[in-house]
């Protein structure tokens, strides 16, 4: 956990390319976990909406429940990335 606060603090611009690629790899991983609590025929239309910002939507399920998961998405990655 310390290794991912510092990660999330650190923004050295003279990091190393190994510390970069670290980093990364990291964030890449907090952002599968989080995608691992979405169900997943909602995880198509998160990753659409967090790209797009606000779009990405089907018609398959009501925008609240978009919403819901998409805060859910949101709150897990943030937690996973150790700021919430």
């Amino acid at each position: 956990m310390e290794r991912l606060k510092s990660l999330v603090e650190s923004s050295d611009s003279d990091a190393g390319p190994d510390d970069r690629i670290d980093d990364a790899i990291v964030k890449i991983d907090c952002l599968n976990r989080a995608l691992e609590e979405i169900p997943d025929y909602y995880r198509k239309g998160i990753i659409e909406s967090v790209k797009v910002r606000g779009g990405g939507f089907d018609e398959f399920a009501h925008a609240n429940t978009w919403k819901k998961w998409k805060t859910r998405f949101m709150q897990a990655f943030a937690a996973n990335l150790g700021l919430y």
